[in-house]
This record gives C-alpha cells, sequence and structure tokens, in this order.
C-alpha cells in the first residue's frame, strides 16, 4: 500500500482552523435552520407528530454537536443507520475535532435527506446571467472557436492527450453542484458536440452531500428539469441546451455512474468510494470496481468549484504537506499509473504540489495567501 512518510493537515492548519471556528458553526446552523423550516411546515399538516418529534431530536443533535465541537470535544461514532462506510470510518475514531485530519472532520453524513438540496437549487437560480451566458456561448460554437483555443493555451498537455483519443470515453469525478455542474456539462457537452474525439460521457456523483454542495442523483435532475431553469437573458439557448443534454442521457451520449432516481445514502459499489475515508491512491485496493472501470476511460476530470475548497484534489493528494515541488505524479500515488488524469483546481487549500519551489517562496515571500485565496489555478 502506498503510504508516504509526511503528515496530514488538520484542522487548525491555515484554512483549516478558518473552517473550526467559522465555517463549521455557519453550516450546522444552516441546518438546524433547514430542519426547522422543514418541522414548521410539518405543523400544518395531519398525522406528522411522529415527523415533528425527529426533526426536534435532529435540531437537539446538532445543536449539541455544535456544541461539542466549538469546545474540542471528541468526535463520536457515527449511528448504524444504513449508510456506507459506517464501520469503516468509526474504525478511525480517535482524535478531538480540532486534532483530527482536515479531510476526515470535514465530512458530513446524512442518510435518506439532503439540508442542503435547497440551498443548493437556490444558489444555482442566482446563477441565471452566468448559466444563460454560457448557454449562448455554447450555441455559438459553430463561429466561434475561443473556447477551443482557450483549453489548447491554458492546458497544453490535456488538450495533445485528448487529440489522441478516437471515439473514446470521458469521465467527470463530479464536485460542487450548482454552477460548477452545469460548467461541467457545458465542458461535456462541447467534448461530445464540437470536436471528433469522444462519444460519450459518464459522470460519477456523490450518494450523500458529503461537503455540503456535492453533486448528489437529486441535484443532478434537478439542474435538468425544465421547469426550474433560472432566469435570464438567453432562454432560449438555455432550453435548447438543457434539451440537448436530456436527450444525450436518453440515449446514452451522457450517463451516470448510479441510477438517476437513486435515493440519498443508498449504498452502492459504484460510488461508495467517493465519500470514503481514503485518499484515492487506495483507489484499486479499496474500490476495484470503481478502478476498473475507469481503467476503460480515456480521461478521467476532477474539475472544482471557484468559490470552494476543492476536496477532490486533497483526496487525490491525500492532503498531505508534501513538499510544494513534488510533482504531481508522486503526490497521486499509484493513480498515475492507472488511467489519464486531469485535475483542475483553484488554490482553495493548503495542500499544493508540482509547484517550483522558486515560485513558491516568492510568493510565500510577499505574505499572500496563495495556496488559499483562490486567486491562482493549477492545471
Amino acid at each position: 500500500m502506498f503510504s508516504p512518510s509526511y503528515a496530514p493537515f488538520d484542522p487548525t492548519d491555515k484554512t483549516g482552523y478558518e473552517t473550526v471556528l467559522k465555517r463549521w458553526p455557519v453550516i450546522l446552523t444552516s441546518i438546524i435552520d433547514a430542519v426547522y423550516s422543514v418541522n414548521h411546515e410539518l405543523t400544518t399538516l395531519p398525522n406528522k407528530a411522529a415527523k415533528l418529534d425527529e426533526g426536534k431530536a435532529l435540531i437537539a443533535a446538532i445543536s449539541r454537536l455544535k456544541y461539542d465541537m466549538a469546545r474540542d470535544r471528541a468526535l463520536e461514532p457515527i449511528p448504524a443507520d444504513g449508510e456506507a462506510l459506517i464501520d469503516e470510518y468509526n474504525a478511525e475514531l480517535a482524535n478531538t475535532w480540532f486534532t483530527a485530519p482536515w479531510l476526515y472532520a470535514d465530512t458530513q453524513h446524512w442518510k435518506s435527506y439532503d439540508p442542503f438540496f435547497a440551498q443548493k437549487l437556490n444558489t444555482y437560480q442566482a446563477s441565471g446571467t452566468a448559466v444563460h451566458h454560457l448557454a449562448a456561448t455554447l450555441a455559438e460554437l459553430e463561429s466561434e472557436k475561443d473556447i477551443l483555443v482557450n483549453i489548447r493555451r491554458s492546458s497544453k498537455r490535456a488538450w495533445e492527450h485528448i487529440m489522441t483519443l478516437k471515439d473514446a470515453r470521458i469521465d467527470f469525478v463530479l464536485d460542487n453542484g450548482e454552477l460548477l455542474l452545469f460548467t461541467d456539462l457545458v465542458f461535456a457537452d462541447f467534448l461530445v458536440s464540437y470536436i471528433p474525439y469522444v462519444s460519450k460521457v459518464v459522470f460519477h456523483p456523490k450518494s450523500i452531500p458529503w461537503f455540503v454542495s456535492d453533486v448528489t442523483p437529486p441535484d443532478f435532475s434537478a439542474l435538468l428539469d425544465a421547469s426550474s431553469l433560472p432566469p435570464g437573458p438567453a432562454p432560449e439557448y438555455l432550453e435548447r441546451a438543457i434539451a440537448r443534454w436530456n436527450g444525450y442521457l436518453f440515449n446514452g451520449t451522457f450517463s451516470l455512474s448510479v441510477p438517476r432516481d437513486a435515493d440519498i445514502g443508498t449504498p452502492d459499489e459504484s460510488v461508495n468510494f467517493w465519500t470514503s475515508p481514503w485518499p484515492y491512491w487506495d483507489m484499486r485496493l479499496r474500490a476495484p470496481k470503481v478502478w476498473d472501470a475507469l481503467r476503460e476511460s480515456g480521461l478521467v476530470i476532477f474539475k472544482p468549484h471557484f468559490f470552494f475548497i476543492f476536496r477532490s484534489y486533497r483526496k487525490l493528494t491525500g492532503d498531505l504537506r508534501w513538499p510544494v515541488d513534488t510533482p504531481f505524479e508522486t503526490a497521486v500515488g499509484p493513480l498515475a499509473r492507472s488511467f489519464p488524469l486531469l485535475s483542475l483546481r483553484t488554490n482553495k487549500a493548503d495542500v499544493a504540489v508540482g509547484i517550483p519551489r522558486s515560485v513558491a517562496e516568492a510568493l510565500d515571500a510577499r505574505g499572500e495567501k496563495w495556496r488559499v485565496n483562490g486567486r491562482y489555478v493549477m492545471a
């Protein structure tokens, strides 16, 4: 098994400490508010006493968790409720909230309920201008080749690899929903509609809202629902794009790695690994079915959201304290020899590899928080 000698980041490291003090309490408060709103709606319906009691108990449990977290108390075992990998997570419980590996402590576990669904949908609706502009740009690709030129300039190695493919399948390991999922679909549409190298795209969602805004099957379906499109200046282009993507799903050009109607938290070998406690370099050992499937891919793409911490990059590199000039191929371990991989990353977390040491030292000397401020991207 691949076992680098570097220690993982923990919640007291830079961005992680901000997470402990500010982000986690805000997230838990938003969940309490979401459950409270559901409970309020239930009071207007008959025969919902059991559900109301369940909601009240959940609010009490989350409030206690928020209290314990702020006081750096020990992590408690996750209840066995049928969600995948509970035993595996509980086997690694040995820390307090401030001392656990950040990538472990920062996860969320939900069974049959996504308290962030409305938030994700509202964010998508609020992104109407950007969504409509992207749809209009996609419609103009027959005459405008700017996107193609930009891809070639900004990611030469990736583009050169894509041009070697023929009737290939591309896989997207989905990260955040909302606008990012829309851009994933735009990118996928470009690959299958406007260049001759790719004929199929497979999207890999999460089974649970693992890091708040992760894409689950219901999120994917909601974005493609023609009745819930965000308002904006180019509705005809957006409607055309949504119709084409639904057509691609119907004829198999696009597909999900799990059924589109899969419930939140449903265990499935095809998706469990993406929300496991292990780094992605353990894929062959821990999730051979996923590894075998990706071995058939022409390129596996991991993409971030500009505004959020890119968890996939942290999982790819184990979220370890690698020297900054460590080659990316070294930091992903055996995964580098498993299948073609493209990681597109906005710098929003401490871990960083593949950067010349002189560049990192110059940025550090300026006092710039270049690892976490979101001003820099890497591919």
